[in-house]
């Protein structure tokens, strides 16, 4: 999932949800 940083899971894996709120 490195290569996806749009999604950033791996890197915030907590903080997911609020990296996709954001990009809606």
């Amino acid at each position: 999932v490195l290569e996806e940083p749009q999604l950033g899971v791996e890197e915030v894996h907590g903080q997911k949800l609020i990296h996709r709120q954001k990009q809606t």
